[in-house]
């Protein structure tokens, strides 16, 4: 196994507070008549989303959190996506889905649909990694020339290196 840094927690850090930023100015837009809700995909996007959590409680923007369980990994292998569905209160709210990576699409495409359903006042898009620069609202970091799994900052292989500060390519 061979791991290869990608990216330094310092520059993780900065985009997350760039992503913050990015929420405030949504927020500020409506005039802070909205609502705001970050669904935060588990368990990939929790380390983003505690420390987004962090920085948005910094920048007085008031927000609910949820958690929600969504997969289509088992180790390097695609699967069938897997969301854990129950009722969420976001009709007429701003809605944020937070996840660590966008690599196909599949999963966010399914949670966005179903989210959809519930009629948000507006539904964003915000990922750490994406491997299809233009599917999100906000992209950390554009990944798509990298076709090695990545790991570190809430990423896993087999429930390991999630707690690593980086994030690092992982070869097999």
């Amino acid at each position: 196994m061979i791991i290869n840094m990608l990216f330094h927690e310092d520059a993780i850090l900065k985009r997350i507070n760039d992503t913050a930023l990015f929420i405030r100015e949504r927020y500020r837009v409506t005039g802070g008549n909205k609502e705001i809700v970050l669904v935060i995909l588990a368990n990939g996007g929790l380390r983003f989303g505690r420390k987004l959590i962090k920085l948005l409680e910094y920048y007085n923007v008031p927000f609910i959190s949820e958690i929600v369980r969504a997969n289509s990994y088992e180790g390097t292998e695609r699967k069938d996506v897997h969301i854990r569905k129950r009722k969420l209160d976001v009709t007429g709210k701003l809605v944020f889905v937070i996840d660590d990576i966008i690599d196909s699409g599949e999963t966010m495409q399914s949670v966005t649909t179903w989210l959809g359903s519930y009629a948000p006042h507006r539904l964003y898009v915000i990922t750490l990694l994406t491997r299809k620069p233009g599917t999100a609202d906000f992209e950390g970091f554009d990944i798509s020339e990298e076709n090695r799994f990545v790991i570190g900052f809430g990423m896993d292989y087999n429930g390991n290196f999630r707690g690593v500060n980086d994030i690092y390519t992982l070869v097999l």
